[in-house]
């Protein structure tokens, strides 16, 4: 039934349906969903209605505006979209457009491949719930695996000793995007070329960094 459901969720068009509405205009547009910040969303998170758990999956971002921090990633469909700053919450796993770094929990993690991104460019992510991996794309091409993923409940603990990012593979989530100011506007968009991605960088232990404010 759960898989059943995931499929009657993926006929449906793409929205962001989780956002503060004093923050955030969500509009429907050609080929995909548009977010806009209105307010001072002071990187408060919005959801896509997408909501995943098995399989593999892939989104593209257009980045039309990014005046100030611009994350793009996955979150959990229920976490607080009324937080102040997501990227400190265990429920939340965002791309910083200024460097690249991965934003999860209050810390900053780098990847091997990490760029950052401005307005024009078009960012894809591939997950793959089995495998709890996130890939990473700018503008077509594969730059790395920020979430590299493969870890069961038995690893979890050991992960976290070591300091290194994880996501737990069945992990219900959504795509998810947090601004930083006024402006900053994307275009959320289905990816089915990406599914035909099938390289795998090799796995490269994540160094967390102290968490600059934003």
């Amino acid at each position: 039934m759960l898989l059943v459901a995931q499929l009657e969720r993926l006929a449906q068009p793409l929205a962001f349906n989780r956002a503060s509405t004093d923050c955030y205009h969500a509009s429907q547009q050609r080929g995909g969903a548009g977010l806009t910040a209105i307010g001072h969303p002071y990187r408060r998170a919005a959801l896509c209605n997408q909501v995943m758990q098995f399989g593999t999956f892939s989104v593209e971002f257009e980045v039309i505006k990014i005046p100030g921090l611009l994350l793009l990633g996955v979150g959990r469909p229920g976490m607080d979209v009324g937080r102040v700053s997501a990227y400190t919450s265990a429920e939340f796993w965002g791309v910083s457009g200024n460097d690249g770094m991965m934003l999860h929990g209050g810390r900053s993690y780098r990847w091997a491949g990490q760029e950052g991104f401005c307005a024009g460019d078009i960012i894809g992510l591939r997950l793959d719930c089995s495998a709890g991996r996130l890939s990473f794309y700018k503008n077509g091409w594969l730059l790395g695996v920020p979430i590299q993923g493969d870890a069961g409940e038995e690893q979890q603990q050991q992960q976290q000793e070591e300091q290194r990012l994880w996501l737990p593979r069945g992990q219900t989530l959504s795509w998810a995007v947090a601004m930083g100011r006024t402006g900053a506007a994307v275009k959320l968009m289905r990816a089915p070329q990406l599914l035909m991605e099938m390289s795998t960088p090799s796995a490269v232990p994540f160094v967390p960094v102290p968490l600059a404010p934003q």
